[in-house]
């Protein structure tokens, strides 16, 4: 998984290593999921995590709480599309290929159309560039 690999990269060739986990289990269940299973897998990459951002799809949020992991991208846009354009960042996305993958590909679309000032066409052909260059992977299951 994930975790695993970055596990057994040096901090050296990670650089910036910013994690957007979304999950959509039972509401009500967030602390307890965070708390056991999240937290475990972190403490595997202690030391080279730059930033944790969390969802959770099924709990109540706030008003200033991302909902789903396109949430979250939109809230920290200029860094999303920074680190995938300028920095050359591997982003990788893990989960339902049906709709979370899906949206996912198409939030940095648009992310990358509003934070570059161009149309959704242009956002398209420099996403490309990243899918090209194979930095754009995807763990997902229908």
């Amino acid at each position: 998984d994930f975790c695993s690999n970055v596990a057994n990269k040096s901090i050296a060739e990670l650089h910036v290593t910013l994690v957007q986990h979304g999950c959509s289990l039972v509401a009500g269940t967030k602390n307890e999921i965070f708390s056991s299973n999240l937290n475990l897998k972190v403490s595997e990459i202690d030391g080279v995590l730059t930033k944790l951002c969390v969802a959770f799809s099924r709990d109540k949020v706030t008003e200033n709480e991302p909902k789903y992991v396109q949430d979250s991208l939109t809230l920290h846009k200029n860094d999303i599309v920074k680190l995938l354009l300028e920095d050359k960042a591997v982003f990788f996305v893990c989960g339902d290929a049906r709709n979370m993958a899906k949206d996912v590909r198409n939030c940095l679309i648009n992310l990358i159309a509003i934070e570059t000032n161009c149309d959704e066409d242009a956002a398209r052909e420099k996403f490309s560039v990243v899918l090209a260059e194979k930095r754009y992977k995807e763990d997902i299951w229908t």
